[in-house]
């Protein structure tokens, strides 16, 4: 995938928004995740410690004059 400049998205463009979003998103949950995977917490630590898990999620919320739509990307 080509990487999209932040600079060249108009406002204008929502289509172009939403590919932006879609890949500066992937880029931190791919981020996220190697970083959450590589502080796991080895069964030793997990059997004496609490347990405690997270989820992390990117959602673009458009609102059009005929009311709103909510649409995960």
């Amino acid at each position: 995938m080509n990487s999209i400049n932040l600079k060249s998205v108009q406002v204008s463009d929502p289509l172009a928004f939403q590919n932006l979003l879609q890949q500066k998103s992937q880029a931190l949950l791919d981020e996220l995740d190697v970083w959450i995977s590589t502080h796991e917490a080895n069964s030793d630590d997990a059997a004496s410690a609490s347990h405690r898990q997270m989820s992390v999620g990117v959602y673009c919320y458009e609102n059009f004059s005929g009311g709103e739509s909510n649409e995960q990307i």
